[in-house]
């Protein structure tokens, strides 16, 4: 559930240089046969000059080893980098083709939730409507970025309106998806009716959550991931969160299980115990995750395994797609939706009548 990683790598640049300008680094993970092109495309010279073009095509075993610089420049040239595969790098090539895996796999969420809807239309609850649009954005999600890697892949560079376009969606469904959670763990639909003034609450965090998501989106695709702004913003996103909305929707859980387990409702009962191991099952994957990603990567001295790091950005959509498929399960339309939501209205009744059929037995 976690972002994406910052813009794809480039393969075809425009760079200017001068007779002052020291060798240029260029940073790309290419395939085996990749063909390199040098073209100058624009020349201000008052006289000849002549150029001495010298490659050296340095190896690097860890992807970490890279380094950025800075050169002065006057002339204009073009330098492409092209593979079998197009201009996209090796290290990207599985993330491009995740992501057209993940779009097909969103479609067929569609398609069954569509056809569930389509049987049992009169008796849809409104929490089904949230599942909906979650499905919806996801499918829109992959569909960009998708999009995204095919246009790097094919012209060379990233498109930055789209890349920014493709995180402000990742941000909506990332909220979607979280205010989904925790008003499943608030019962709506099967114990409670209605959420009355908490609906506001939920609607004023995720608002909160999705501005958090967004600038942090926004700043680590116009500056790049370990730029300083992007970091402190995730770092805050992060802890907002692990401490508020996972803390809050495992508060909401227990609350709601517990009231079941006063209504001797074990149908219910079981439904909530289910999704229960299954948030229970992602939060102990995402720890064992973070603890492998940050001994891997990030602690390591030499990144020596870079052909891995597609599954750092995989991960959390994938760990996502399987809670919402459980969710779509547990909360499938069905004959009996009308009847569950307002027996939660009768089992209170009872509940109350029981309560004050014993507070009389007791005077």
């Amino acid at each position: 559930m976690n972002e994406v990683g910052a813009a794809p790598e480039t393969g075809h640049w425009s760079i200017n240089v001068d007779n002052t300008s020291r060798p240029l680094l260029l940073k790309k993970s290419m395939y085996k046969n990749t063909h390199i092109q040098l073209k100058v495309t624009s020349f201000h010279c008052p006289e000849e000059v002549h150029f001495n073009i010298s490659w050296y095509l340095k190896y690097y075993p860890c992807h970490n080893e890279f380094n950025n610089i800075e050169v002065n420049t006057l002339h204009v040239i073009s330098v492409v980098m092209k593979g079998d595969h197009g201009y996209i790098s090796v290290t990207e090539w599985p993330l491009m083709i995740f992501y057209m895996v993940m779009c097909i796999v969103y479609i067929l969420f569609a398609l069954l939730w569509f056809i569930w809807a389509s049987c049992y239309w009169k008796d849809l609850l409104r929490i089904q409507f949230w599942i909906a649009g979650v499905i919806f954005l996801g499918m829109v999600e992959m569909a960009v970025f998708c999009a995204e890697y095919e246009n790097t892949n094919a012209v060379g560079s990233a498109s930055q309106g789209l890349l920014v376009f493709a995180e402000l969606i990742s941000a909506l469904k990332r909220t979607l998806a979280r205010l989904l959670v925790i008003i499943v763990s608030l019962g709506y639909g099967i114990v409670k009716p209605r959420l009355g003034t908490v609906m506001h609450r939920v609607v004023g965090l995720g608002v909160l959550y999705f501005a958090f998501a967004a600038i942090e989106g926004v700043l680590r695709i116009t500056g790049g991931r370990d730029n300083g702004p992007a970091l402190i913003t995730a770092i805050v996103l992060a802890v907002f969160d692990s401490s508020a909305i996972w803390f809050i929707s495992f508060h909401f859980l227990a609350q709601t299980i517990k009231t079941l387990k006063l209504r001797r409702n074990p149908v219910k009962l079981s439904l909530y115990r289910h999704f229960t191991n299954t948030l229970i099952f992602a939060v102990i994957a995402s720890i064992i995750f973070m603890v492998w990603t940050t001994k891997k990567f990030r602690l390591a001295d030499c990144q020596a395994d870079w052909m891995e790091l597609w599954v750092d950005d995989a991960f959390w959509r994938f760990l996502f797609s399987i809670i919402l498929l459980v969710i779509m399960f547990l909360w499938r339309p069905s004959a009996n939706n009308q009847r569950q939501a307002l027996s939660s209205l009768l089992e209170g009744l009872v509940l109350l009548r029981e309560s004050l059929t014993q507070g009389r037995l007791s005077l």
